[in-house]
């Protein structure tokens, strides 16, 4: 699983954030480094018009990470990069919101 989230297989980051009840704390650093690369790779989304059509395919990486954050994962930083690039993009301050919610769970911790 490590792998396939190491590949930026998308079938394996939404099976771990919709169907998988408690994946291990071992996917975490992974999980963080795809946070990452993700990140890069829609980086022009925060110049679209239409941004806030593309939540449902961003939120699954939120969903993951707050599935691993319950397991001991950790994602501060890679979260609050996102939180930063979501606040810029047009239509996703629910997801914003959601992200500042997870960064804000994890520090109370």
């Amino acid at each position: 699983m490590i792998e396939l989230i190491d590949q930026d297989c998308e079938e394996a980051i939404s099976y771990i954030a919709k169907l998988y009840e408690n994946p291990p704390a071992k996917l975490a650093p992974a999980w963080g480094r795809m946070l990452a690369r993700k990140l890069k790779k829609w980086d022009t989304l925060q110049y679209d018009e239409h941004a806030g059509n593309w939540e449902l395919n961003l939120k699954t990486y939120f969903v993951g990470a707050q599935k691993l954050q319950l397991t001991g994962g950790s994602f501060h930083n890679e979260l609050l990069s996102w939180h930063t690039f979501l606040q810029k993009c047009k239509g996703l301050g629910n997801l914003a919101a959601f992200v500042k919610n997870l960064l804000e769970k994890k520090s109370k911790s």
